[in-house]
């Protein structure tokens, strides 16, 4: 089923700290893609502090309470916005800034779990010329039933089967418009993303890349998490933590082409000089994953 995770310090997730969940399971339902969250926000330009201290601050007897109104609407995190329209307070706003984009394959049936993680409005989803299944709502399946309209209180969560039943080199909107009767929102309610079809044109790389099926040189490197002498646990790559010179950066030296890197144990480096291809093989021996990736 879909749920999704919030930070709960003060109003720190109007901010954006939170994220969707998804915990697989037998199907209940047929279909072919699962095409994963769809995060649906109102957006606020000012900080979360800022709104809560607005919101909170003392009203004469009987005076109407400091309301705070939305700026934008967002899908998976993206929509443009005029920033003339908007008091940022400060705050960076970046106009045209792109929307979200998916793909669908003709003729196949793609699940999209829709998920409300606004901090006020109530959402009304749709995708233009194609009808919703609803199959799950707040994690617990439900009977089928078909609309054109999903509606979506805060903090819900609705799964939906979509047929792509229009011609391989179409294209929709995927629309999320905040109500106007029950929502808050001052200039920017409607949020859209691009749904492609699977035969429109693709990014295809300028070169071909395919990797060596022997490279030059095979690292291995095993993690471990490891006590040391003071008590405290620290991360090991091959049985030695990493402890960075801040006045002599291991990055600066690779910028400037220095591959005559110091022997100091704590750089942790591996020196491949010149070799043209290189195999990383990383064994983790904590009870916990991690999340890898290089940087340059």
């Amino acid at each position: 089923g879909t749920w999704w995770y919030h930070w709960h310090y003060s109003a720190q997730y109007a901010g954006g700290a939170e994220g969707p969940m998804v915990i697989y399971g037998p199907k209940t339902q047929p279909y072919d893609i699962d095409l994963g969250p769809v995060f649906i926000t109102d957006y606020y330009h000012k900080d979360y502090f800022e709104l809560v201290e607005q919101t909170l601050q003392p009203v004469p007897q009987g005076a109407a309470p400091n309301l705070t109104f939305s700026d934008n609407n967002l899908i998976n995190g993206k929509m443009d916005v005029d920033c003339n329209t908007v008091v940022t307070n400060g705050a960076n706003c970046t106009p045209n800034a792109g929307l979200s984009k998916f793909q669908f394959q003709s003729g196949k049936t793609h699940r999209l779990r829709l998920i409300n993680a606004g901090s006020e409005a109530i959402q009304r989803f749709s995708i233009d010329n194609h009808t919703l299944t609803v199959i799950a709502n707040d994690f617990v399946p439900v009977q089928p039933y078909t609309t054109n309209v999903v509606t979506l209180g805060i903090g819900q969560r609705t799964d939906v089967l979509v047929k792509a039943n229009m011609a391989p080199t179409s294209s929709v909107w995927m629309r999320s418009n905040i109500s106007a009767l029950c929502s808050l929102n001052d200039g920017n309610p409607y949020a859209l993303a691009a749904i492609f079809y699977d035969a429109l044109s693709k990014t295809i790389p300028l070169l071909p890349w395919t990797p060596p099926a022997k490279p030059a040189t095979v690292e291995t490197v095993n993690i471990t998490f490891a006590q040391n002498a003071s008590g405290n646990y620290l991360w090991e790559m091959n049985g030695q933590t990493f402890r960075a010179d801040y006045n002599d950066p291991v990055l600066l030296l690779a910028e400037e082409r220095n591959t005559s890197y110091p022997m100091d144990p704590e750089w942790n480096v591996y020196n491949f000089g010149t070799n043209t291809s290189i195999r990383i093989v990383i064994y983790n021996f904590a009870p916990a994953a991690h999340p890898i990736h290089h940087h340059g």
